[in-house]
């Protein structure tokens, strides 16, 4: 099974063995049916596999309890972990908001014009974050419905009509 990080633990909650993660998008309502989750401290793992006993919404992410984490101490040394699901559960169905990483690898398009491809996500706290390969330096693009004018699942393409300067560094 392939795991996707979403996530990092950053504090238990409570006495019972329950977690706070926040996620890397704002949005957990693509979540609310999530069965099982893994945590690791990097992409290569090794990865420790938990079915959700319960898990909560909250602003920006998720408060779950994992099968075998039994009280606060031993949900507090999760702290610091990422958290992972599984690539199976993170594509959306038709005319649901997206997964982030239905789209990495995408070339981002600005009025017509490549930008470059979509390598990573990040977030400023407000809204999510395209980190894009341009121009030999990372570009983080806000993704935002104000500048988003389409995706085409087909093309691979994320087309945008970012403001004028975005793009731009200050030398």
């Amino acid at each position: 099974m392939s795991w996707q990080r979403i996530g990092k633990v950053i504090e238990a909650k409570g006495l019972g063995g329950e977690f706070y993660v926040v996620l890397f998008s704002k949005d957990p309502s693509g979540l609310a049916t999530l069965r099982e989750f893994a945590l690791a401290s990097d992409d290569a793992g090794p990865y420790e596999i938990f079915k959700v006993e319960r898990s909560k919404a909250q602003k920006d992410g998720l408060q779950l309890k994992g099968a075998g984490i039994g009280d606060r101490t031993a949900a507090e040394k999760k702290r610091g972990l990422f958290f992972y699901v599984s690539s199976d559960a993170m594509v959306s169905k038709k005319g649901d908001t997206i997964f982030l990483s239905e789209i990495k690898g995408f070339t981002v398009e600005n009025a017509g014009a490549a930008v470059g491809p979509i390598k990573a996500f990040a977030s400023n706290g407000p809204q999510d974050l395209l980190l894009v390969e341009y121009q030999g330096r990372e570009a983080a693009i806000p993704f935002v419905e104000a500048f988003l004018e389409g995706i085409d699942f087909e093309a691979r393409i994320v087309r945008m009509n970012l403001p004028e300067g975005l793009l731009e560094v200050d030398e």
